[in-house]
């Protein structure tokens, strides 16, 4: 522990004769040595021992616990029954921070989350109540849950523990086991009726996503198999499938499909499961999505954003290729007129223009502004873009509404080389047979 108990004792502990046994208890009980405790509980007056039972410790420390939840942390059965049989109390909470905030925790919370069973059956015996853990509302069921730890699981429900119950943010023990790929208390809970509907307190958090989020696959199928909906929506309108392709999970979004899962359902901003899988870069769930017929020309509410942009946002080569070749219009434009390979050439993906060129992209479309995908390039200082752009035939001389050049956008940004590169091809442009 890197200091002796004696020596954190408080001064409040008066006499050496007090330290000593303060000392020599807590010693006995964080060691679990059941007969020396024995041995020191039989010298004790009522009043001291109740002094023991009812200490924090350590005394000056953020987490404070009594004897019975520093016995029951560490799984000492038979310290567990003394101090419970000499009195102490199973519902007296400890004090502990937790996520910054100080929490009152009670034994039984300790005990499940330990996998310590038998004192468990140990507290509820003594009268822990079996829905009460800490502060924010989470209790032993969730924790147990989270943990995997089955048995405890089983015999809290069959104590009465309430399957449903959730804390304060709303997580309940079916979204705690369902977190953490916890598959066997899962079937537990959904065989004792849980609810695989019940969201979280922002309305975006129910079981299948939990276990979506973890890429748990077998929970997944449990879920569905025991009648989670595979369209529940959060309240943003997000849906399962499409929590799905933004964690790239392929296995997961093809069992959602298979248990019917709606592909073109969008959410209130009108994206698309196809636009989330092309975002995250996921090109075989993209792949499966178009062959199960999602819309590939579908925009969302402001017009601006399609799945082809979504994959050239994040420079995902290969989903831009299993777009356009399943007919993606390679010159679909945003409310202002902006294409995929404007987007591709301001953000400087060289592979991505020369695919989209290749598909038909149009290199002299404009703006609503003018601005044309080379002035794109040259801004952002794409030397490779402006490079092919001009051997693929770019006009040099073309200008925006503001009466501005492709060289012009390149001078005011300080590219250089690129100036060079659109001195030299404007001359040429402007003197194509010397």
């Amino acid at each position: 522990m890197g200091q002796s108990l004696s020596s954190i004792l408080p001064k409040s502990v008066a006499s050496d004769a007090t330290r000593r046994i303060t000392h020599e208890f807590f010693t006995f009980v964080l060691d679990g040595d059941v007969d020396q405790l024995n041995e020191l509980i039989e010298t004790l007056t009522d009043a001291e021992l109740e002094r023991l039972l009812h200490m924090k410790f350590p005394p000056d420390g953020d987490n404070r616990g009594t004897a019975l939840s520093i016995a029951v942390i560490r799984g000492h059965t038979e310290v567990v029954a003394v101090l419970l049989d000499e009195g102490a109390n199973p519902l007296e909470p400890s004090s502990a921070v937790v996520d910054n905030n100080a929490e009152r925790v009670l034994p039984l919370l300790y005990a499940a989350a330990g996998g310590h069973l038998k004192v468990c059956r140990q507290l509820v015996t003594n009268g822990a109540d079996v829905n009460r853990g800490r502060d924010n509302g989470e209790t032993p069921l969730m924790l147990a849950s989270f943990k995997g730890h089955l048995g405890i699981v089983i015999f809290l429900v069959e104590k009465g523990a309430d399957i449903d119950l959730a804390d304060t943010r709303g997580t309940n023990p079916l979204m705690s086991a369902s977190i953490n790929g916890k598959a066997n208390v899962v079937q537990f809970l959904l065989s004792r009726g849980a609810n695989t509907h019940q969201r979280d307190s922002t309305g975006t958090i129910f079981a299948l996503v939990c276990a979506i989020g973890g890429g748990h696959l077998e929970v997944c199928k449990k879920l569905v198999e025991a009648g989670a909906d595979v369209n529940q929506e959060s309240t943003n309108g997000l849906t399962p499938l499409m929590y799905a392709c933004t964690m790239k999970e392929a296995t997961i979004a093809a069992l959602l499909v298979r248990y019917g899962a709606i592909i073109n359902l969008l959410d209130m901003d009108g994206h698309s499961a196809l636009m989330f899988a092309s975002k995250a870069g996921a090109p075989g769930i993209v792949r499966f999505l178009l062959r199960y017929g999602a819309r590939a020309g579908e925009a969302d509410n402001t017009g601006n954003i399609f799945a082809l942009m979504c994959a050239v946002g994040g420079g995902h080569l290969e989903v831009c290729r299993e777009l356009l070749m399943a007919r993606a219009d390679v010159n679909q434009v945003t409310s202002v007129g902006r294409t995929a390979v404007m987007y591709a050439c301001a953000l400087g993906y060289t592979d991505i223009v020369i695919l989209l060129v290749e598909n038909g992209a149009n290199i002299e479309r404009v703006t609503v502004i003018g601005t044309t995908p080379l002035m794109f390039a040259s801004k952002a200082g794409s030397v490779d873009a402006v490079r092919y752009l001009l051997l693929m035939g770019a006009r040099t001389d073309r200008v925006d509404d503001r009466g501005k050049t492709a060289m012009d956008f390149a001078t005011e940004q300080g590219h250089v080389e690129i100036v060079e590169i659109l001195r030299v091809a404007a001359n040429q442009q402007a003197n194509p047979n010397p």
